[in-house]
């Protein structure tokens, strides 16, 4: 497959995100494709970048970065002067997730479409808004406060399921690190194993 025909399957929702993710990586015809220093990128998000870049240095398995990379291969195969279907459900998935989704979570699309996301597409926006805070709030428990991330939210799954939040361990003028930072501890309920995320300023 040709590097248009992979950044048009993704933009029509034919092509997964880690599909992409791997094609960005593994084939040198996407570098090529996405650099082509004939399209004009003046006065666009991508003036002082090129696609390649912008998609290898994005998280794509993330709601965000998928709708983000839709959107920015949409405006390359446009500026190309390729058509391609308008595959809505990025968007609406990733607007239905960033109203209901919990600051503190940030989970990857493939969980969130497999646990979190109704599957009856018969219910209201304001419903399916109802049941998504819902699930998250079942799925991603905390004791006492939830986590108050110094980054980008990094609360661990395994098997399939969020681990439950313990609480913090600050850590200030250490002199084992540099930096300040935080331990956020989460346990396993079915094991008792603990897990930790370490975060620095």
């Amino acid at each position: 497959m040709d590097a248009i025909t992979i950044l048009k399957h993704f933009a029509e929702g034919i092509l997964t995100d880690l599909e992409l993710e791997l094609q960005l990586q593994e084939n040198p015809q996407m570098e090529a494709c996405l650099s082509n220093p004939s399209l004009d990128w003046q006065h666009t998000y991508l003036q002082h970048t090129t696609p390649y870049l912008y998609l290898a240095e994005m998280n794509i398995q993330t709601l965000t970065g998928r709708y983000e990379a839709q959107a920015m291969i949409q405006l390359f195969l446009e500026k190309s002067g390729i058509k391609s279907i308008d595959y809505k459900k990025y968007r609406e998935d990733y607007e239905l997730i960033s109203r209901a989704q919990p600051k503190y979570v940030d989970a990857p699309p493939a969980f969130i479409e497999k646990h979190i996301l109704p599957k009856e597409s018969e219910h209201s926006k304001t419903a399916q808004q109802q049941l998504v805070k819902e699930r998250f709030a079942t799925l991603f428990r905390f004791h006492g406060k939830p986590p108050k991330w110094i980054q980008n939210p990094a609360w661990p799954i395994v098997n399939e399921k969020p681990l439950f939040y313990l609480g913090a361990l600050p850590i200030k003028n250490c002199d084992l690190f540099h930096d300040d930072g935080c331990l956020y501890i989460f346990t396993d309920p079915d094991t008792g194993l603990m897990t930790t995320i370490q975060q620095w300023y």
